[in-house]
């Protein structure tokens, strides 16, 4: 079996694209919010609250709510973050050794054809990982690559049995680690001024950027970091789901 796991904070529209995208290769889809955001303030179980519209997939989504309101420790927003990452390991708990568990954030989507393709390297390598196309604030906006996805069986999660320690290992180097490049999409603060900014003031990297005026980046298409965000076209690049519904995120394409 294939488990696909990650967190889950708003972003519907990147839930419909991944299960869209991995639904016919994915066996069980390991989803985990949680009642706090990393910056410790409460949030609604927003995927709890609307799990019937995903009816379609009642029979492979693990729902897992990660409790952070009595998180410890000096750095609480990473504890939060890797906590509820952690997690996820809950949701494996029926594994066996030949099962292959994905790991990414909910905005790092995994190219479901490569993926396929990828599988058989497991046999060799104890780990993949995506090399992602990095789009920012619109679903086509550029901004390089990232690395997202890692990909392990089984037996070297136990292993290692940290879902954290798991996701760190994406952009080390090491011999026993293939990466797959243009392995997916990476697409992060995707929405509008509002909802971008309540995603940023939640974050877990919310002290690393001193934002002045978060809509005039938007506006003007640059990142939190000052790079230029590119526009590219839609194309059969991106996941076909998006590519055959761009009437549908049109709010989130840019011109």
């Amino acid at each position: 079996m294939i488990y696909d796991c990650f967190l889950f904070f708003n972003e519907f529209e990147l839930l419909e694209i991944r299960l869209n995208e991995l639904g016919n290769l994915v066996d069980k889809f390991v989803i985990c919010e949680s009642n706090y955001t990393f910056q410790g303030n409460p949030k609604p179980l927003y995927l709890l609250e609307n799990m019937k519209k995903y009816e379609k997939y009642s029979d492979k989504i693990i729902h897992l709510v990660f409790d952070a309101k009595n998180i410890k420790g000096g750095n609480k927003q990473w504890d939060r973050d890797s906590g509820q990452r952690n997690y996820l390991i809950n949701g494996l708990k029926k594994c066996k050794k030949d099962d292959i568990i994905i790991l990414s954030d909910i905005d790092e989507i995994p190219d479901a054809k490569l993926l396929l393709q990828s599988l058989n390297y497991l046999d060799y390598y104890d780990c993949l990982t995506f090399y992602n196309n990095f789009y920012a604030f619109k679903f086509n906006l550029s901004i390089g690559k990232w690395y997202g996805t890692t990909v392990r069986k089984y037996p070297s999660v136990k292993k290692i049995n940290n879902m954290q320690h798991f996701r760190d290992f994406r952009d080390k180097f090491d011999k026993n680690k293939i990466c797959l490049i243009d392995g997916g999409w990476h697409f992060t603060f995707l929405g509008d001024t509002d909802r971008i900014q309540y995603k940023f003031d939640n974050w877990a990297h919310t002290n690393d950027y001193k934002i002045k005026d978060m809509k005039n980046l938007i506006d003007n298409n640059i990142y939190f970091n000052n790079q230029k965000l590119i526009a590219v076209p839609i194309d059969n690049t991106f996941p076909k789901y998006l590519f055959d519904n761009k009437d549908k995120f049109k709010d989130l394409i840019a011109e």
